[in-house]
């Protein structure tokens, strides 16, 4: 058309205008089939023009407009996505590494005048690195990068000297930053960054930069001869390699077959297609573009998707994953048969149908084996301060009962089944002289270090039976780009959760003095129950775990309140001690059944191995001029089991804790304080706070009374937050931390749930 044409630009801009339109509908998902022989012959005339289009951009200046360039742009882009099965992947990947620059005029001030002096020194090698970036932004671009990638960009706060700033990858996965200064000397350009230079040419301070860096330097491989910021080729995509003509016939086509769920490797491509779609979908409208077939098929894929992958309760086993690849995208329908799920942490194995009930008789007061209660040193004030653990027993005991009442066929097959549960951690060495075991419940409580945050996971930390760490980023590289876990888990939270089954958080076996009341906090709880159960369906290792704080915000006295008169107030106000002596013991469990004894306080010298002293965070004012300031966190698991499909063993549980239990102290001098005599601590009083009406965006506060209490009547002001922690199933780690060794006298005790409730 330019060759034969009167006017060879008014011709070429009818080709461009014509291959952008056509274009527009050529867009292919990441895991569509293989396009139609017709489709490819379309695809590759189309490509022509562009490819042709691009030349013309050379030699016809100004023959295109910007609009018309972002329509072609944006054409390209999506004619470049009809490519094998085998590239398209590749394509996708390149298309998000590689956004369309918004305008030319992003790259201006410092950096638009050095680019201006290199357009006219005509020093082009390297300066396709430079992107429209400030930062942060450059810093998020190279982010799981190799060390050596770099990329050039604006100085930030510079407007005065040509200069662009580099950013670069280094040895740890660190970025760093320096600056490139360009100026004209003696008629020629003169690059300098630091004390490197003067260079003649950007390529040659990139050189001296790499070899100052050492070790993997800059990766200058791919660095091209292409200037950056034309009206047409600055929003086209990278060529990705291979010809739209290879497509070939061989790839079968791969519709789904009608069904109801998808197998998992299904729904995997499938949310894949979805976010590649909205990425594209994205760059088409920066580049003023709209794809109408790309709208629809998002519009209804994200609508399955959403379906899919958060199904009803009473449908959970469908679509399972079975932990392989799925060769073919067709969907399991209901009722078909499915592979057994596998257990959420990699290391677990089955159990015996049967282990849930033999280690409840086991567990059981009643059933002969010695349940004792080790003691391990705290220490505050001296030495010999001791706290119990747990209620623990000994392994040969165990071995003991178990070949006794037929449960392994000798006592080597009986320790052959501890060690099994071991390897669950259904059972735990407890920190003894003598060899202890002791049984961990899947709802454990476990208090946060004062030097940890409770919303955020550091490290590997054990929860009830699993190791947790924090969400490790997505693998395989276009998921990566995309984060598509990042999705699923944002889908997941988000979703609307319906669960009636009262079954989920009850105790088993159930307790015939217990009493289970149904409660908001119980709901709350059962939804991300389901939640994670969406998590393991779709073979994602990431879970919900809950975190509790207690925060006690005030502490008074009524005392001068119920005086009489203001001369008698006025003395109790004096004699109230300050609240800064006070200090606090907090425990998460279990409510008591009706009519059963209150158990000992817990003290800073005896209690349980999930309790912790509440620490000072900063005082906190309330009305009357009330402060206090202490709090402490608490976090338990959300269970696989406790969801579990109908085949699952159920093991001994007590649920989730219901209550938060408060013992309050202070810390009063002793007259013999000189001698070297340690404060005496004076027991103010206990309160349990129910957690029935706790939900995530509904706190708990209110004033409580302190109970047990000699003396003054003292009055506690609370207030409890939950929340639910995006975490990830993790393997134990290499080494653990051994525990304080225990005191040598063990308690007997006549109740395992002594220590549990």
């Amino acid at each position: 058309h330019a060759a034969t044409s009167n006017d060879p630009t008014a011709a070429a801009r009818r080709v461009l205008t014509k291959a952008a339109t056509d274009a527009l509908r050529f867009a292919s998902l990441p895991n569509d089939a293989a396009p139609s022989s017709q489709a490819r012959a379309e695809a590759n005339q189309t490509a022509d023009d562009l490819r042709a289009c691009v030349t013309l951009s050379e030699s016809l200046e100004n023959f295109a407009s910007q609009k018309l360039a972002q329509r072609a742009a944006a054409g390209a882009r999506c004619a470049s996505t009809k490519a094998p099965p085998e590239r398209r992947r590749r394509v996708y990947r390149c298309l998000l590494e590689h956004p369309p620059q918004q305008s030319s005029d992003e790259v201006n001030g410092a950096a638009g005048a050095a680019l201006d002096l290199a357009k006219r020194f005509d020093d082009s090698r390297g300066w396709d690195r430079l992107r429209a970036l400030d930062r942060r932004g450059a810093e998020d671009a190279l982010q799981d990068k190799a060390p050596g990638s770099f990329l050039l960009r604006p100085q930030q706060g510079s407007s005065g000297d040509a200069a662009v700033a580099i950013s670069f990858v280094v040895e740890g996965n660190q970025v760093q930053h320096a600056i490139i200064r360009v100026s004209e000397n003696d008629g020629g350009l003169e690059y300098r960054s630091g004390r490197l230079g003067p260079a003649s040419s950007l390529w040659l301070v990139l050189e001296e930069i790499s070899e100052r860096l050492g070790g993997a330097g800059l990766d200058l491989t791919e660095a091209a001869t292409t200037w950056p910021s034309e009206a047409l080729d600055q929003h086209l995509p990278p060529d990705v390699g291979g010809d739209l003509d290879d497509l070939g016939g061989h790839w079968a086509s791969s519709a789904s077959l009608p069904g109801i769920y998808w197998s998992a490797g299904e729904r995997r491509k499938r949310i894949v297609d979805v976010l590649a779609c909205d990425e594209l979908r994205k760059q088409l409208r920066d580049l003023g573009a709209l794809s109408p077939p790309l709208e629809r098929r998002a519009s209804a894929l994200r609508k399955e998707i959403l379906r899919q992958l958060t199904p009803p309760l009473q449908d959970l086993h469908h679509g399972i994953s079975d932990g392989r690849r799925h060769r073919s995208p067709a969907p399991l329908r209901r009722g078909s048969p499915v592979a057994s799920p596998p257990t959420s942490p990699p290391r677990q194995k089955p159990i015996a149908a049967e282990d849930g009930h033999v280690l409840a008789q086991l567990l059981h007061p009643r059933s002969g084996v010695s349940l004792r209660a080790p003691r391990t040193a705290v220490g505050f004030l001296t030495p010999s301060v001791n706290a119990v653990v747990s209620a623990c027993f000994a392994p040969d005991e165990a071995a003991q009962w178990l070949a006794q009442h037929a449960h392994a066929t000798d006592e080597e097959d009986a320790a052959r089944k501890l060690d099994a549960w071991k390897g669950l951690r259904i059972l735990v060495d407890a920190p003894s002289h003598e060899p202890q075991l002791r049984y961990v419940d899947a709802w454990e409580c476990e208090p946060v270090g004062d030097d940890e945050d409770e919303l955020c996971i550091e490290g590997t930390v054990a929860i009830g039976r699993n190791y947790y760490q924090r969400p490790q980023p997505t693998k395989g590289d276009l998921s990566r780009l995309l984060d598509v876990d990042e999705w699923v888990s944002s889908v997941i939270r988000n979703a609307h959760v319906d669960v009636d089954d009262d079954d989920l958080t009850t105790p088993w076996p159930p307790q015939p003095t217990s009493i289970d009341v149904d409660s908001s906090y119980k709901r709350h709880v059962r939804g991300f129950l389901l939640r994670n159960a969406w998590f393991r369906r779709h073979g994602l290792k990431r879970r919900f775990s809950a975190s509790v704080r207690v925060d006690l915000e005030a502490l008074e006295t009524m005392a001068g309140a119920l005086s009489p008169g203001a001369a008698e107030a006025a003395q109790a106000a004096q004699r109230a001690p300050p609240v800064d002596d006070a200090f606090a013991v907090l425990r998460l469990r279990h409510a008591r059944p009706k009519g059963s004894q209150a158990p000992p306080p817990l003290s800073e010298k005896l209690r349980t191995r999930d309790s912790c002293i509440a620490k000072r965070r900063g005082k906190v004012h309330v009305g009357g001029g009330a402060t206090w300031g202490a709090a402490a966190a608490f976090r338990f698991a959300l269970p696989d089991e406790a969801l579990p499909p109908q085949n699952s063993v159920r093991l001994p549980t007590r649920g989730p804790p219901t209550v938060a239990y408060v013992c309050v102290y202070r810390r009063e001098k002793h007259a013999l304080a000189a001698l070297g005599v340690p404060a005496q601590e004076t027991y103010l009083g206990d309160v349990e706070v129910p957690l029935d009406n706790l939900t995530e965006d509904q706190p708990l506060t209110q004033w409580l009374p302190l109970n047990g209490g000699k003396g003054q009547h003292w009055f506690l002001r609370v207030r409890v937050t939950l929340a639910f922690v995006l975490c990830e199933l993790a393997d134990a780690p290499a080494s653990v931390s051994p525990m304080p060794t225990p005191d040598e006298r063990p308690k007997l005790v006549s109740s395992f749930s002594d220590f549990g409730d």
